[in-house]
């Protein structure tokens, strides 16, 4: 499938990171997540980012059968396709909180600062396909590249691998927190 996104699942994310401070890291003890079918890994980045404060403890490792989105995912760059920022309808963007500048949400504007923490603009281009049918053209109309800055993502790893695999890839048996998304 390969379908990825950043902070795909907010609230459950949070609810995690909450129980995982409270359970772990305010013991001074490490945390380990896994996120299974990590496609690009979107989600691997998502929980680094959500983790800033702790990520000298808190260690995450992206597993997926395809190793494209693994490579892809060990880039660190990134496609981020949405409408404008004059556009009313945000809901064909997974990633709407990089789309729109005047976010409501507490939760999404600390997710949009610490994204453009650990990525930088790498290009940004309108999308202007005339064979494209007028709502994909509305929904899609820009492009942003994104890059890992560097020093960012040092607590991830990305390894191709399946589920049926799965105490070979969890080797220390220490895993505190499995993310399936897919």
């Amino acid at each position: 499938i390969h379908e990825t996104s950043f902070f795909r699942e907010l609230d459950t994310d949070e609810f995690v990171k909450d129980y995982l401070a409270r359970t772990f890291l305010s013991k001074n003890l490490p945390v380990n997540i896994v996120v299974g079918a990590c496609s690009a890994g979107y989600e691997v980045y998502s929980q680094a980012i959500l983790y800033d404060e702790y990520k000298d403890r808190v260690d995450i490792f992206g597993f997926d059968l395809g190793p494209q989105a693994i490579e892809q995912a060990k880039s660190g760059e990134f496609i981020i396709q949405g409408p404008t920022y004059e556009a009313q309808d945000t809901s064909v963007c997974n990633d709407n909180f990089l789309v729109r500048a005047n976010q409501k949400s507490v939760c999404q504007k600390k997710c949009q600062e610490l994204f453009k923490k650990y990525f930088s603009l790498k290009a940004e281009k309108g999308i202007n396909n005339p064979n494209m049918h007028p709502f994909w053209q509305y929904a899609f109309s820009f492009e942003n590249n994104y890059k890992l800055n560097d020093g960012y993502g040092e607590n991830c790893s990305f390894e191709v691998g399946d589920i049926t695999k799965l105490d070979d890839i969890l080797e220390d048996n220490s895993t505190h927190c499995l993310f399936f998304r897919n």
